[in-house]
């Protein structure tokens, strides 16, 4: 069979759009750059200039995301994980991969751990520890709140054509009293390529606050900074994170473009960014690529992509939460693969301890710090108006009659008056912000899991599901190419607990096709409102049953 090698070629545009947004933007986002000092990297066609374009694979793509949205600036550690996946999202085992800190960043403290290439795993994945010593210099302090951390990751396959990801890791100082954006975004796309001749992709924003824990409710705008007429479209440009955070969007391009058109989308990709701002009206930016190709493909290779119905049910005399899911297999023409068997394993990939405490808990402190604030609001706007009597009495004098003592007095007032109006602008400010904010049911406090159990809390069932052993399970498609399963897990674990649904072809029809869903434990919205106790306020991975390990703050102190 004759394969078709095309290579993709990143636009200056298109880089220059995705590093200004590293800058002050959100966590985990992920897109493609050139990572060399002179601009470039890999063996690409000479463009003419002394310098080389990377050829991008169309073959391979990583995917990269860290442990925690930010470090703290006094140091921390964090863990980064790469996964290289094929053009059906499918985990590429046994591949090496580089984990690239230049010497910028470990200049500015970055270090890994271990090993700068790893080889990944059956699922394709490699993991990484890096770790960020304390920053002293006020300067620097300032640049990596500013600016973060800038890691990049590669592969190169064997036809020299590189698979490449960035990613920008936040920067906060907790000892501070300096606001930073209270949110972080993450961006996904349920498809790494998309046809210019009308593709189509659902893209995924998740939020969640400074500690990790998940934002719901919150408003997520999504744009697409290509020119106008590029010929990319949002179906919704706005959404709203559901009870695990999460904003979902439908992009696509129009079919029909000019030629002109297709050669812009091809070289820039299509160029996104989401946007969420806080209760204090700091926003926070991330930024995707998603890439687009004029390649119809040669192999009828398999899709599978999973579907959520997205609502809970309380079951089992309301000891666990379940959902609907269902998994569909069709070939490159969209057309189903009937009758074909798969393995479904399921396995823990993130865990965190922690607790939740009542919103009406906070309601009496909250009152207090508004009272605070509006009578320091009234003092200092009292002792405005003495200063400001005080220097209508000395500038009704004649100058030239003030005393040395007099002239000091006025100079003084003047400043004083100057420095009380920004006290009270800073005060009326964080009032405001104070007054729009809404004391929400629950607050979760989540930290590093005390307990390394990788026990499964969840299990799947069906009519096409059998059970092989533990959480090992067997599915068949149907004449539509799905198959449907419930996935039912214990109260006790939702949002401390994320599960991968790895889906592997169990013939050897399939034998590349290899897809991982992570699937975070999540919560009904009534028990989240309900003011009772709930099996989920405190984390089954905390040492004690009755005391968590992780710090509380006021949920509103990035106000103060």
């Amino acid at each position: 069979m004759t394969k078709k090698q095309i290579g993709l070629k990143l636009s200056a545009i298109t880089l220059a759009v995705l590093l200004a947004g590293c800058g002050g933007g959100g966590s985990d986002g992920y897109y493609n750059s050139d990572s060399s000092n002179n601009g470039s990297t890999g063996n690409g066609s000479d463009t003419g200039n002394g310098q080389e374009n990377t050829v991008i694979s169309e073959k391979y793509f990583l995917e990269i995301q860290s442990s925690k949205p930010t470090v703290d600036v006094t140091g921390d550690e964090v863990d980064v994980t790469l996964r290289l996946v094929d053009e059906n999202g499918g985990g590429v085992k046994e591949k090496s991969l580089s984990l690239i800190l230049d010497q910028a960043v470990r200049d500015k403290g970055l270090s890994n751990n271990g090993a700068s290439v790893k080889i990944t795993d059956e699922n394709g994945y490699a993991s990484f520890k890096l770790s960020f010593k304390p920053s002293v210099s006020v300067d620097l302090i300032n640049d990596l709140l500013a600016n973060g951390l800038n890691i990049s990751a590669s592969y190169t396959d064997e036809n020299n054509s590189k698979a490449i990801q960035n990613l920008n890791i936040r920067v906060i100082n907790n000892g501070s009293d300096a606001t930073t954006p209270a949110y972080n975004l993450t961006m996904k796309s349920n498809k790494q390529l998309l046809s210019v001749k009308g593709g189509d992709a659902i893209i995924t924003v998740q939020a969640v606050d400074n500690d990790g824990a998940i934002a719901s409710a919150k408003d997520v705008v999504l744009k697409i900074l290509n020119p106008t007429g590029s010929g990319a479209i949002i179906l919704n440009s706005k959404a709203v994170t559901d009870t695990v955070g999460i904003a979902s969007f439908n992009i696509s391009i129009q079919n029909g473009l000019t030629a002109s058109q297709q050669a812009a989308l091809i070289d820039q990709g299509i160029i996104l960014q989401a946007s969420i701002i806080d209760a204090n009206g700091n926003e926070t930016l991330q930024n995707l690529v998603v890439r687009v190709t004029n390649s119809e493909g040669t192999e009828a290779t398999p899709n599978l992509s999973f579907g959520r119905t997205a609502k809970l049910a309380s079951v089992n005399s309301d000891l666990d939460y379940e959902e609907t899911m269902s998994v569909r297999v069709v070939d490159k023409d969209g057309n189903a693969i009937d009758n074909e068997d798969f393995t479904i394993e399921l396995s823990v990939v993130d865990k965190k301890s922690g607790h939740y405490v009542l919103g009406k808990n906070y309601k009496a402190s909250f009152e207090i710090d508004k009272k605070n604030i509006s009578d320091d609001i009234t003092d200092l706007k009292t002792n405005q108006t003495d200063l400001t009597a005080r220097k209508s009495v000395l500038s009704a004098k004649d100058p030239a009659s003030l005393t040395v003592a007099e002239s000091t007095e006025l100079t003084s007032i003047n400043k004083s008056l100057a420095d009380l109006l920004s006290q009270i602008k800073e005060k009326e400010n964080k009032l405001l912000g104070l007054n729009n904010y809404s004391i929400a049911s629950r607050y979760q406090f989540a930290c590093i899991a005390q307990q390394n159990l990788m026990d499964i809390a969840t299990a799947i069932n069906g009519d096409a599901i059998q059970t092989i052993s533990g959480n090992r399970y067997t599915a068949t498609t149907d004449k539509s190419g799905q198959f449907k399963f419930n996935i039912s897990y214990f109260k006790t674990y939702a949002t401390w607990q994320t599960v991968r649904i790895n889906i592997k072809s169990a013939t050897n029809n399939f034998p590349n096709l290899n897809v991982s869903y992570d699937y975070p434990l999540s919560l009904l919205q009534s028990d989240f409102d309900a003011e009772t106790v709930q099996p989920f306020d405190m984390s089954p991975y905390n040492t004690n049953s009755t005391q968590s390990p992780c710090s509380e703050s006021k949920p509103w102190a990035n106000l103060l």
